[in-house]
């Protein structure tokens, strides 16, 4: 892969794009974007990008609780329509609203009158025909005054006259808010049995939280925090009820700990003022001890003070555990 390859950005993403419409006089919509499903690719490595946005589409599609909103332009074929075979395959015509585009670039009216009749591809909601003015610096009051002009004009009021409740973006809006208001109160019963069970859940969330403080909040904690503390150092150096063993055995522990410093041998050497009798018969070397260099003494440490002491003790010195 070259640098350029590297930095060429990706045509699709799965990311939702969700639109918000809201104006005053005009009824609030909410539109998820998704891409134009495409049957092929640009290039032969770019291939899999008809599968992505097809399966993008068919994810958002196939909720049973939303409206498809499909756009069809009258300069092509509708059987040539990728996104109405999803929608036929998924079978979902009937909760689909079609939405016929650029009609005023149409060369044959004929096959696009067999849709708003209903004897090809029938939708559920029908189809609905809008002409938008391609100039976005248009304002939209203007646009509506132009398609308004439009549609006045033949066929629109001749041959397609029983559709004239179906042109325009008008008659597209209330449809839609009709629409919109009939699927929210098919949606209201499921929506108060989910507010209902999750609601037991946080009152029963409640009711196992222990009662309010009525006495002073501080002196509490810190009777909290000593109970915690006592509790820990209960289970770390014994006593607790709940282990009694442990504390004796600590106990043992520790007299096994004074038991073995007690074994420790007593090693001295011999000053000539000490008197030593020697076997005749003993094969030990003797060294006069005149010629061994004495060790200077030092003052021992508290702790080898009583490592001293505990080394003269008699045995026998034990605690009775039992």
């Amino acid at each position: 892969m070259n640098i350029d390859d590297a930095s060429t950005p990706v045509k699709f993403s799965p990311n939702v794009v969700r639109l918000d419409i809201s104006a005053p006089s005009f009824p609030n919509l909410a539109f998820y974007d998704l891409p134009g499903v495409i049957s092929q690719a640009e290039q032969d490595e770019e291939a899999y990008l008809v599968t992505l946005v097809e399966n993008l589409v068919k994810h958002y599609v196939a909720q049973r609780n939303c409206i498809i909103l499909l756009t069809l332009p009258m300069t092509d074929d509708a059987t040539n329509s990728s996104a109405a075979r999803i929608v036929r395959e998924i079978k979902a015509t009937d909760r689909t609203l079609g939405v016929l585009t650029k009609p005023d670039r149409v060369e044959d009216i004929a096959q696009w009158a067999d849709l708003l009749i209903g004897h090809k591809f029938h939708l559920g909601h029908g189809y609905y025909v809008v002409r938008n003015n391609p100039n976005p610096n248009v304002e939209h009051r203007q646009a509506r005054i132009e398609e308004t002009q439009f549609f006045s004009n033949e066929p629109w009021t001749t041959v397609l006259a029983p559709f004239q409740p179906r042109l325009g973006t008008h008659n597209l809006q209330n449809a839609l808010s009709r629409l919109l208001i009939d699927q929210i109160k098919d949606c209201l019963p499921e929506v108060e049995l989910r507010i209902r069970e999750k609601a037991s859940r946080i009152d029963e969330e409640l009711r196992q939280l222990p009662e309010p403080v009525n006495q002073n909040s501080f002196y509490v904690l810190c009777k909290k925090l000593q109970e915690l503390k006592s509790g820990i150092a209960a289970c770390l150096e014994g006593g607790s009820k709940d282990m009694p063993v442990l504390k004796l055995w600590n106990r043992i522990a520790q007299d096994f700990a004074s038991a073995i410093q007690r074994t420790k041998p007593d090693l001295r050497l011999l000053t000539e003022e000490e008197d030593f009798q020697i076997d005749d018969e003993s094969d030990c070397q003797i060294m006069d001890t005149k010629d061994v260099k004495q060790a200077p003494k030092r003052k021992l440490s508290p702790q080898e003070d009583i490592d001293a002491a505990s080394t003269k003790t008699t045995g026998g010195n034990y605690t009775q555990h039992f």
